[in-house]
């Protein structure tokens, strides 16, 4: 990940061209100025941090969207839950309870 997207993402309301300046001599991108009120300059391996810490929530979401898009709708869930504690008719709870270990299968979580 580039340096100016990992500060972008860390610092959003940071401006580009007073508190933040970067620059690009040929050896790649480094913060050249830093005007950040309360913050202090980060050393490379912060930033190095800052970007395993960023690419560890975006695998993280795009896991958990993946999950919400094959997730059983909730008007299902509701009937399920409806016809197994007041009906005491599990058949469809459990039906449903298999998919949702299927899907957590299929889209496990990123280890750390």
């Amino acid at each position: 990940m580039h340096i100016s997207n990992i500060l972008r993402l860390k610092l959003p309301t940071a401006d580009f061209r007073k508190d933040i300046i970067l620059q690009d001599d040929g050896q790649g991108a480094y913060i050249k100025e830093w005007n950040v009120f309360n913050v202090p300059l980060p050393t490379q391996a912060d930033i190095n941090q800052w970007a395993i810490e960023l690419q560890s929530q975006h695998d993280l979401n795009v896991v958990l969207q993946a999950r919400e898009a094959a997730y059983p709708a909730i008007k299902d869930m509701v009937v399920a839950l409806w016809e197994n504690i007041l009906e005491d008719r599990p058949e469809a709870m459990t039906a449903l309870e298999q998919e949702r270990i299927s899907v957590k299968a299929r889209f496990p979580k990123p280890t750390e």
